[in-house]
């Protein structure tokens, strides 16, 4: 049988492949990893077509093994799995992008097998942010312009989401210091947001469970919530809360360098978030802290072309 030229043409148009469907299986292992349950989850509650670079039909075929994103693409689903993955998952998750790349064996252990490092990570390394991942219920979009709503509603749910029971709203009110009109506001706003639950009358607790670690969306697209979040948060502690430590510093670094720096950041956070007394009755013991990490980039120095001055005679 003679194969129809024009339709295996349009195949490797399309970025078909045949011998696609190790990066797929990779990536859906990471997505499921990192509490997203389905491709659904992962793409519309990290902001849909706003975000992703591509619609769910395409992403889809993605995860189906029909075709490969492009750097750019891959670069922000990754960021969108709201951790940084380590050096052992990076390693497999290139190894397979450039498996199906090649699509074909030969070709890849030619041209990328070699540059591919095998050495990974140590098991220890990986096994927290993947045990911490499994735990994650991710917060859409709209779940997170609930919680930025008001400084009351800010402060409601990062309470309700750090305690085991439903408490009341007179006590809500007395631990974030505002008023109970002011909570009672923001909890009707929270429960449209499906983040918090009424459990009788004037008592609430956060519609996740105590035992589930929520997980904010990535700020891609989402700057300016963020933005809003450090107001009300600002605000919320400036009743009662007093800074215990801050710390900044300008510098210049290669990517590389920074990236081992913000690998850093993120381990400090999963160490954190295993030693969370949440699960405990509110103590003076176990005061609630807000914790954050930013890196911003300031300048950045385009390529000089301008030639030197020649030497005087």
């Amino acid at each position: 049988m003679i194969a129809n030229p024009v339709a295996r043409r349009a195949r490797l148009v399309a970025g078909y492949n045949s011998n696609m469907g190790h990066f797929n299986r990779s990536f859906i292992r990471l997505r499921t990893n990192n509490g997203f349950k389905t491709a659904y989850n992962f793409y519309h509650s990290n902001g849909g077509r706003r975000v992703f670079p591509f619609t769910y039909a395409h992403y889809l075929k993605i995860e189906r093994g029909g075709s490969l994103p492009n750097p750019s693409a891959l670069a922000i689903m990754l960021e969108l799995l709201r951790r940084k993955i380590s050096a052992r998952e990076r390693t497999e998750l290139m190894r397979d992008y450039l498996r199906d790349l090649s699509g074909d064996d030969a070709v890849y252990d030619k041209l990328f097998a070699p540059l591919i490092s095998t050495s990974g990570a140590s098991a220890q390394e990986s096994a927290l942010p993947l045990i911490l991942g499994r735990i994650a219920r991710n917060l859409t979009p709209a779940q997170f312009r609930a919680i930025v709503s008001s400084p009351e509603a800010t402060g409601c749910f990062m309470l309700l989401a750090n305690v085991p029971d439903p408490l009341s709203v007179d006590k809500i009110a007395e631990y974030i210091g505002s008023s109970k009109a002011a909570c009672l506001a923001a909890m009707k706003i929270l429960r449209s947001g499906r983040v918090v639950a009424a459990h009788g009358l004037d008592r609430y607790a956060c519609a996740i469970p105590s035992e589930q670690r929520c997980q904010l969306p990535n700020p891609l697209g989402l700057q300016p919530l963020y933005d809003t979040m450090r107001e009300n948060i600002d605000r919320i502690a400036g009743k009662q809360g007093r800074p215990l430590y801050e710390r900044s510093c300008s510098i210049r670094l290669r990517p590389a360098t920074l990236d081992q720096l913000t690998h850093g950041f993120e381990e400090t956070f999963n160490t954190g978030s295993s030693l969370s007394q949440k699960m405990m009755k509110p103590e003076p013991e176990t005061p609630l802290y807000f914790i954050e990490a930013r890196v911003r980039r300031l300048i950045a120095f385009p390529p000089d072309d301008t030639p030197l001055p020649k030497p005087h005679a």
